[in-house]
């Protein structure tokens, strides 16, 4: 649930979105409950700078994107905490700042190194904060996207006059049915009136697909309208080979060949440049896999079932179109064929 801090005081929205927490604890189903800024889902995370300090090992400041969280978080939206711990309620203002890493984060900061007890600057110079976990990497903006380095922090410890903006809250069902009414119920029995938006999870990763659904529509849009070119092409192909081949085809049914033998001979020979060109379209495709998989994220292997699906695909479309002059041919009258000559 996105909710709309703009225009409310910083402490007031954060003492509130605190008391929202514990309404929804109450609310019948629910099992977990956390708090983020930004928004976990569907939405970009802040950036920020971030730099190692210590004695000549200090790599250039990077930039690395930030999240403010309650410490229930990563188990409600089912972040794997891989080392160290998560935040607890300790982990507020006056304690020690500590932060969890994501593993890219940990990677660019302490590569060939122990992350945990490590401490890293960020927000400002004088801000210093120790890492107290590693949790799995996550794609916030898209699936499609490279897990970005995320720096997670406690919300308890962020500065008391930080604008708050929009915070969201997750909650988690234990397998029943969460009944959305209510949870809205809970989050807006606040008197500031701020206004909530409650998408489901799913809605939110179709809506970060957009975009990639749209280019795969029009990809196969584009990709049949070839295919019918090239049925009509290998239509046409296969149908001038048959009009050239009238009087052997006369002279075969005239001395005794059956029309499926006729269907065979000229669907057969009408097919080997396609079998062909199957053949050669695996290969090339296996050997641009191969060659760009390092070069592009996410390009895995060959999948055998999307080979063999596309395959399937083509041959059959080249296949009924190459039948057609097969039927036609074997429909030839001998006496009609053999005047052609």
């Amino acid at each position: 649930m996105n909710v709309d801090w703009r225009g409310v005081p910083s402490a007031r929205a954060r003492a509130d979105a605190m008391a929202m927490l514990d309404r929804l604890r109450d609310v019948p189903g629910v099992v977990g409950v956390s708090l983020s800024n930004p928004m976990a889902f569907g939405r970009s995370t802040f950036s920020t700078t971030a730099y190692r300090v210590g004695p000549s090992r200090a790599p250039a400041p990077r930039s690395v994107e930030l999240m403010s969280v309650s410490p229930d978080f990563f188990s409600t939206v089912r972040v794997p905490l891989l080392r160290g711990r998560s935040f607890t309620a300790a982990d507020r203002v006056g304690a020690p700042d500590v932060a969890v890493l994501n593993q890219t984060a940990a990677r660019q900061f302490f590569p060939g190194e122990d992350p945990l007890g490590q401490h890293f600057g960020f927000m400002g110079p004088g801000r210093m904060v120790e890492v107290v976990g590693i949790v799995g990497d996550t794609r916030p903006h898209s699936p499609s996207v490279a897990p970005p380095a995320i720096v997670f922090s406690p919300f308890a410890q962020d500065p008391p006059d930080m604008p708050v903006g929009q915070l969201a809250l997750e909650a988690r069902s234990g397998g029943g049915v969460l009944r959305l009414d209510r949870l809205i119920r809970a989050v807006q029995s606040s008197d500031t009136g701020a206004p909530v938006h409650a998408p489901r999870v799913d809605d939110l990763l179709t809506q970060s697909l957009a975009l990639e659904r749209l280019s795969a529509v029009t990809t196969a849009a584009l990709g049949l309208a070839g295919l019918f070119l090239a049925m009509i092409g290998l239509y046409g192909l296969s149908a001038y080979l048959a009009a050239n081949r009238t009087a052997e085809t006369g002279i075969r049914m005239a001395l005794g060949a059956t029309p499926g033998s006729v269907q065979w001979l000229i669907w057969y020979q009408s097919m080997g440049p396609v079998f062909a060109g199957l053949a050669a379209g695996v290969a090339l495709s296996a050997l641009t896999a191969t060659v760009f998989r390092t070069a592009v994220f996410g390009l895995a292997t060959l999948d055998p079932g999307i080979v063999a699906g596309v395959v399937l695909l083509m041959g059959a479309a080249a296949a009924l179109a190459c039948c057609i002059p097969a039927v036609r041919a074997s429909r030839l009258n001998p006496s009609v064929a053999l005047r052609t000559q």
